[in-house]
């Protein structure tokens, strides 16, 4: 009878162990995807100052092709490391749109590192807002 008991307390604390760190799991998920969209979101907001003072000539064009181009590298190392962190998520879609703004924003990057006329400067920086909205209403404010 005491082997019994005993081996019911194990397979229950075993089961207690395996929940527990499943829960952990899910933790560092959700913790790494706040983060993520908090990191999107504010290479968004980087990248719109930037078209700011592009249109207001305050940047000169080798700095301007050379800034847009390492903040476009930025996105796609951070869309590199989303897509790995989403490969462990249990809930994928808000990897999905956080990956999916970031190949957004590095579209919008390449635009404004080779054109800097006043339409396609203005486009970007629509297409920055919409990107901007979309993380805030995912959560990236919290």
């Amino acid at each position: 009878m005491d082997i019994r008991r005993s081996m019911r307390r194990f397979h229950g604390l075993l089961a207690l162990l395996a929940l527990t760190s499943c829960r952990a799991a899910e933790n560092k998920s959700l913790t790494e995807l706040r983060s993520d969209l908090r990191s999107t979101l504010s290479l968004a907001s980087e990248t719109k100052l930037f078209i700011r003072q592009i249109e207001a000539d305050r940047v000169p064009a080798q700095f301007r092709a050379a800034h847009a181009s390492y903040l476009r590298e930025e996105a796609l190392r951070r869309l590199k490391a989303v897509r790995k962190s989403e490969q462990d998520a249990g809930d994928p879609n808000k990897f999905y749109l956080c990956a999916g703004q970031l190949e957004a924003l590095s579209g919008e990057l390449g635009v404004i590192g080779m054109r800097s006329d006043h339409n396609a400067l203005a486009e970007a920086e629509r297409n920055i807002d919409v990107i901007r909205k979309t993380l805030v209403d995912a959560g990236a404010e919290q």
